[in-house]
């Protein structure tokens, strides 16, 4: 049942990819109810994760927080740093979402102190609607976007301010077997620009 349940919760995730919003809720929802019966606290932790992405990406912010904050509080209970970072930024841009730019903030500066703890990526984008960031060096190899298929490596270079773009780059990308450096998606620039960079 526990491995199902990790099924189910790729499933979902590949569905909500694909936008087929229904049939993700469905699989999440299976998979929650199973990572709850075995007590599968790992399990337990992600599906939380992928409801607050699924809830986020229907415009249900009050609920992706909620999600997004049980995901955070977990990973603290469970002492799980490394994911930790993950769900600060998730809860930062529902904020940003929620122009509530104050708490955004607040999780996003929160998000840092994991980031530089395990030495994931250095970063300083705090932007609405921006992908995420990825490197491909060997050493570093992180992915801190929503993509959830691993880039080639290569030696291209590419900076986006559109998620959407980004993402159908990355697709693309993908389907030719051509490889990059570096990828950034930079959103609404609240922070950073592409100058900076």
């Amino acid at each position: 049942e526990g491995q199902l349940a990790h099924n189910y919760n790729l499933m979902g995730i590949l569905l909500l990819e694909k936008t087929e919003i229904d049939q993700a809720l469905e699989y999440f929802n299976n998979a929650n109810y199973l990572f709850h019966r075995v007590k599968d606290s790992t399990g337990i932790i992600f599906i939380n994760n992928s409801l607050g992405g699924l809830h986020e990406t229907i415009g249900n912010y009050d609920s992706a927080a909620f999600y997004f904050f049980t995901f955070i509080k977990l990973c603290e209970k469970t002492g799980n740093e490394q994911h930790l970072g993950a769900g600060l930024v998730n809860l930062s841009n529902v904020y940003m979402l929620l122009e509530n730019y104050d708490k955004a903030k607040e999780y996003a500066i929160k998000s840092l102190v994991y980031s530089q703890k395990y030495d994931r990526f250095d970063h300083e984008v705090k932007a609405y609607k921006y992908l995420g960031i990825i490197n491909t060096k060997t050493g570093v190899m992180m992915n801190g976007t929503f993509v959830q298929s691993e880039p080639n490596s290569g030696g291209i270079g590419f900076v986006s301010q559109s998620g959407a773009l980004g993402a159908a780059v990355l697709k693309i990308l993908k389907q030719k077997d051509v490889g990059f450096a570096q990828f950034l998606s930079i959103g609404n620039k609240a922070d950073v620009g592409e100058n900076d960079l």
